[in-house]
């Protein structure tokens, strides 16, 4: 299975850093009023479907 072309997985470490900065930036931009966004994740449909079989 592979990535989606421009996407990374991020384990233990680094994924603890990636929380801490999101959870650092959400305090500061709450701070000055920013609206919050999420946007979709990406997969490919093979593995999506992969599921159904």
């Amino acid at each position: 299975m592979q990535n989606v072309k421009g996407t990374y997985d991020f384990f233990e470490k680094e994924q603890a850093l990636r929380r801490k900065v999101q959870t650092v930036l959400q305090e500061v931009f709450e701070m000055f009023d920013f609206d919050g966004m999420e946007t979709t994740v990406l997969n490919e449909l093979e593995l999506l479907s992969a599921w159904n079989r």
